[in-house]
């Protein structure tokens, strides 16, 4: 079974604090983390981030956790 790229695409995406109209304080980065799987260290470029599937079937019910500014913890605050 051979890698397959793929894209994940977040469009029209956009966090702001509570009642507040946006401005660049309140802007916060999204990050996309596998929480399910198995990863593939990137090589020669530390952003880049690879999956990998070692279902020979396929995947299926990919999980995907989001998260706000780096925060790894997995609650109703983030």
């Amino acid at each position: 079974m051979k890698p397959q790229p793929f894209t994940l695409e977040l469009s029209n995406c956009q966090l702001r604090h509570d009642g507040g109209a946006a401005d660049k304080d309140e802007i916060r980065l999204v990050n996309v983390r596998w929480v399910d799987g198995f990863t593939v260290n990137a090589v020669g470029n530390e952003n880049a981030g690879y999956l990998r599937n070692t279902r020979a079937d396929g995947a299926s019910h990919i999980f995907l956790a989001l998260s706000t500014n780096d925060n790894n913890t997995l609650d109703k605050s983030n």
